[in-house]
């Protein structure tokens, strides 16, 4: 009596995710040997996350996008062609929002994208205020320091002095504060991928 083999279909997400990586990785010229590498993921589980045969956690997600030098999110949802291109007019840009010695001007309107929120943030003079924080645990963040100094204090981290034309990035695992000892107001790109 013969065996009979069951395939067993490819989980429909999984197969999404794998794509993804093949895609980006071929569009940089990267082999698997060298995301392995740069990631931290053994070659074999890289090829097995790519063939949709294995379920990445979200660390390895992680480390897969950090190897290849993307967002977390770029392996979980893929562009679309049909995704418009919005420009806002600067006639048109929402209005800021002050509060207290932060204040917020989005870049552009609420609703825009549920997975991109950026704004230009201006730090008052001798002050300081807790950083946006995104409502998901998987949001990363960036600052672009486009004015002034500042001081980025994250919980359990040293704190980093930004003066104009550095960035930082981070995640949104822990609470940051911003803080302006100067005498200017500093002014801040702020950019939250969900």
């Amino acid at each position: 009596m013969t065996p009979q083999v069951q395939q067993i279909q490819p989980d429909e997400n999984l197969t999404k995710i794998g794509t993804i990586i093949r895609q980006i990785r071929h569009h940089q010229q990267i082999s698997l040997s060298q995301l392995a590498k740069s990631s931290g993921v053994s070659k074999s589980n890289l090829s097995k996350v790519e063939n949709a045969l294995i379920s990445p956690t979200y660390e390895t997600i992680g480390r897969i996008a950090r190897g290849l030098g993307v967002p977390a999110a770029a392996l979980l949802t893929p562009p679309t062609a049909a995704d418009p291109v919005i420009c806002i007019a600067k006639a048109d840009a929402p209005s800021p929002t002050p509060k207290a010695d932060l204040h917020h001007a989005p870049l552009f309107p609420e609703g825009t994208s549920d997975r991109l929120q950026s704004q230009i943030l201006t730090l008052q003079s001798a002050s300081s205020a807790p950083a946006p924080h995104a409502s998901l645990p998987s949001a990363e963040m960036m600052c672009h320091v486009l004015e002034g100094r500042l001081t980025l204090r994250v919980e359990n981290a040293d704190a980093h002095v930004l003066e104009a034309g550095d960035s930082a990035y981070l995640t949104s695992v822990a609470p940051a504060q911003l803080e302006n000892a100067e005498g200017d107001p500093a002014r801040i790109l702020w950019v939250e991928a969900r």
